[in-house]
C-alpha cells in the first residue's frame, strides 16, 4: 500500500520488467548453452529445498514439490538436442504452454487460499440498499449546500463515502497519510493504524469536532437527545413503506476549520487513552473547556483468568493474564450518576469479543447503537449476581468464578451492543440516566488471550453546549467548496492557527486575505493555517504533490514522441528519396550502355 508500505504499484513495472527479460530469452534460446539451464535450475532447486526447511511455517510442501517439478520441466525444455529450426520452435512452444500451466495451477491455489481466509459478497450485497440510500442523501444535499459531513450505520464498506457519494470521515485507501490513520485511531475510531479508519462507535465530542452534521441509520432509530430525526417528507423524500433509512441531524457540528489557542507543534495527540486526546484536542480549542470530558472509575464485577492492576481515570485499568493459554473473562460497570453519554475505550491486540449492556430501574431510553452480526458467546454458564459483589478495579480479589457474564438486565435494561475488535477502539454505550448501570463484559479465547487496558468516559449535554457554543463563533463561516477548493471567512480572537480536520498533505495551497501563506502540520497527521487576529478570508486550493512536474514531464514526452516520428518519417522519405534518384540513375546508366545495332551489319 504506497506510500505506507510495499510500493505494489511497482511490481507492476518489475513484473513487465520481468516479461520484457523473458520474452529476449525466449527469442534467444537457441543461443543458450547447455550449461546455463541446468546450473540455474539446480540452484533454484536449492533455495527452494532451503526455503522449506528454514520456513516450514510460511511455505508448505506441496508449493515445493509442484516448484520443484515446474522447474525440472523448464530445465528439459530449455535443452533442444538438435539445432534445427523446428526443434527450437517447438521448444518455445512447450515452454509458453509450461508458463500458461504454472499461471493456472498458482492462480487455483492463490484463489483456494483467499476462498478459506476471506468473505465474499455478492453485488446486491452493495447494491440492494443504494437508490434508497443515495435518494436520501441527495435530497440533503439539496437542503443543505453547506460543507457538511455524513456517516452511514451501519457501514457497509470502508469506503462507503465513495459507495453512496457523500462527505465522511470513513476511507480506505492506498494514498491514505499514515499518520492521520494513525491519529484517527489514536482518538477512538476503528481503523488499521495504517491507510484506513472506519466510522463504527464514535463519541458525541468527535461528532462535533469532525463535523458530522448527519447521520443515517439502515435498520433502526435512535432515541438520543443530540440527533434530531428527519421525516423523509420533510426533505422531500417519497416514503416507500420501510425501504427508507432514518436520517438524523447534528445541530452540534463545527466546519472543518476552527481556531485553536495553541501551537500546532505544542499539540499531543498519542496518548493511549483516546479520551486524553480528545481533551487534549478540545483544550486547544479553549483552554476554558479542558473539564468537558469526565474522566471515570472502572469497577470489576468478575473476573476469570485475569489480574487487574492498580489504575487510574486517566491512566487507565489494566488487566493481564494468569495464563496466556486459557480462556479469559472479566466483567466492569459503571454507575451513573448523572444523565450522559457514556464510553469506554479499550486497549487491546488480539481478537476480543465484547458486550455492552445497561441495567436501569428507569424507563428504557436508548436504542441500541451499533450491533454486529458476530454476536457474543452465551454457550458458558452464568452467575446468579443478584447480590451484586463489586470490588474496585485496584483491588486483587474479585470474583473468579468459572464464568464471569452475568445476565443482561436488572429490571427494564437492556442489550446494547456485542461485537468483536482487534484494535483499540471505542465503545459507545448509549445516552444513560442517572442511576442506570453500564455493564462492560470482555471475552478473549484461549488462542487470542492477551493484556488489555480499559478506559471509561462520560459526557453531559450541558458541557458539549457550552464547548460548540464557545467554539462556534471562531470556525469557518460562508464556506463555499468544490471538489479542489474550500473558501470561507474565519474570525480568530488573536493572532494563531485554524485546526483544519482535513488529513495533513503537501498539495494543499493556501492564502489568508490574499496572501500565500504556508500550511504547517500538526504531527504530519493534520492541517493548520496561520491567521491573524480579526476576520481572515481563507482560500485552501489542493493539487496534487508532483502533478505540475507530472504535467510538464507528460507534456515534454508527447512532443519529444511527436518530434521523434516526424524525425522519422522526415529521414524516411529522404532515404527513399536517395533510394528512388539512385534507381533513375542506375536506370539511365544502363541505357547508355546499350549500343544501337550498325546499319550496314
Amino acid at each position: 500500500h504506497y506510500p505506507n508500505q510495499l510500493p505494489y504499484r511497482y511490481s507492476f513495472l518489475y513484473s513487465f520488467v520481468l516479461v520484457i527479460i523473458a520474452v529476449r530469452a525466449l527469442m534467444n534460446l537457441r543461443y543458450l548453452k547447455k550449461g546455463i539451464a541446468l546450473g540455474a535450475g539446480s540452484l533454484l532447486i536449492v533455495v527452494i529445498v532451503l526455503a522449506e526447511v528454514l520456513f516450514k511455517d510460511k511455505v508448505p510442501p506441496e508449493s515445493v514439490y509442484v516448484s520443484i517439478v515446474f522447474i525440472v520441466i523448464y530445465i528439459l525444455a530449455m535443452r533442444p538436442r538438435t539445432r534445427r529450426r523446428l526443434s527450437y520452435s517447438l521448444a518455445a512452444l512447450f515452454l509458453c504452454i509450461m508458463v500458461l500451466c504454472e499461471s493456472l495451477v498458482s492462480s487455483i491455489l492463490l484463489l483456494n487460499q483467499v476462498g478459506k481466509n476471506e468473505g465474499f459478497t455478492s453485488h446486491e450485497g452493495y447494491t440492494g440498499d443504494l437508490a434508497a440510500v443515495t435518494n436520501v442523501i441527495e435530497a440533503v444535499k439539496k437542503n443543505d449546500p453547506g460543507f457538511w459531513r455524513l456517516e452511514i450505520l451501519p457501514a457497509k464498506s470502508t469506503d462507503d463515502p465513495a459507495l453512496y457519494n457523500y462527505n465522511g470521515l470513513t476511507i480506505f485507501s492506498s494514498t491514505v497519510n499514515k499518520p492521520t490513520a494513525q491519529s484517527m485511531r489514536n482518538m477512538g475510531f476503528h481503523g488499521n493504524n495504517i491507510n484506513s479508519y472506519k466510522y463504527v462507535n464514535s463519541t458525541a465530542l468527535t461528532d462535533m469536532l469532525f463535523g458530522i452534521r448527519y447521520r443515517i441509520s439502515k435498520n433502526q432509530s435512535w432515541n438520543d437527545p443530540r440527533w434530531t430525526n428527519l421525516a423523509m417528507t420533510e426533505i422531500g423524500v417519497n416514503v416507500d413503506g420501510d425501504k427508507n433509512p432514518y436520517l438524523y441531524k447534528n445541530d452540534e457540528a463545527l466546519t472543518p476549520l476552527w481556531f485553536i489557542h495553541e501551537e500546532p507543534d505544542s499539540l499531543r495527540l498519542r496518548s493511549q487513552n483516546a479520551f486524553e486526546n480528545l481533551q487534549t484536542l478540545l483544550t486547544a480549542a479553549d483552554p476554558s473547556l479542558s473539564d468537558v470530558v469526565n474522566f471515570q472509575k472502572i469497577e470489576v464485577l468478575s473476573g476469570l483468568n485475569v489480574t487487574p492492576r492498580a489504575g487510574s481515570e486517566r491512566n487507565g485499568y489494566r488487566f493481564d493474564l494468569e495464563n496466556n493459554k486459557k480462556d479469559t473473562q472479566v466483567t466492569v460497570y459503571i454507575d451513573v450518576t448523572e444523565d450522559s453519554w457514556q464510553y469506554f475505550h479499550i486497549d487491546t491486540s488480539r481478537r476480543t469479543e465484547i458486550r455492552v449492556w445497561r441495567e436501569s430501574d428507569n424507563e428504557f431510553y436508548v436504542e441500541p447503537t451499533t450491533v454486529t452480526d458476530d454476536p457474543m458467546d452465551e454457550s458458558s454458564e452464568k452467575k446468579d449476581i443478584d447480590d451484586r459483589r463489586t470490588v474496585s478495579v485496584n483491588k486483587p480479589d474479585i470474583d473468579k468464578g468459572e464464568s464471569s457474564e452475568p445476565p443482561a438486565s436488572r429490571t427494564t435494561g437492556g442489550n446494547i451492543q456485542s461485537r468483536n475488535m482487534r484494535v483499540p477502539e471505542m465503545i459507545d454505550a448509549g445516552f444513560v440516566k442517572a442511576g442506570d448501570r453500564v455493564t462492560l463484559h470482555v471475552k478473549q479465547n484461549a488462542d487470542d488471550a492477551t493484556a488489555f487496558t480499559l478506559y471509561s468516559a462520560n459526557l453531559t449535554a450541558a458541557g458539549l453546549t457550552r464547548a460548540y457554543e464557545t467554539i462556534a463563533p471562531q470556525m469557518l463561516q460562508n464556506i463555499r467548496w468544490n471538489s479542489r477548493y474550500l473558501i470561507g471567512e474565519l474570525t480568530a480572537p488573536k493572532d494563531g492557527y485554524a485546526f483544519a480536520t482535513i488529513p495533513w498533505d503537501r498539495g494543499w495551497k493556501v492564502s489568508v486575505n490574499g496572501l500565500q501563506v504556508t500550511p504547517v502540520s500538526v504531527q504530519n497527521a493534520w492541517l493548520a493555517i496561520p491567521v491573524k487576529e480579526g476576520v481572515n478570508r481563507i482560500e485552501m486550493c489542493y493539487t496534487p504533490p508532483g502533478f505540475e512536474t507530472g504535467l510538464i514531464a507528460t507534456v515534454l514526452s508527447l512532443l519529444g514522441l511527436v518530434f521523434i516520428v516526424l524525425l522519422t518519417a522526415a529521414i524516411r522519405l529522404k532515404r527513399d528519396e536517395r533510394r528512388r534518384r539512385k534507381r533513375e540513375a542506375a536506370a539511365r546508366i544502363t541505357l547508355s550502355d546499350i549500343r544501337l545495332p550498325d546499319r550496314e551489319e
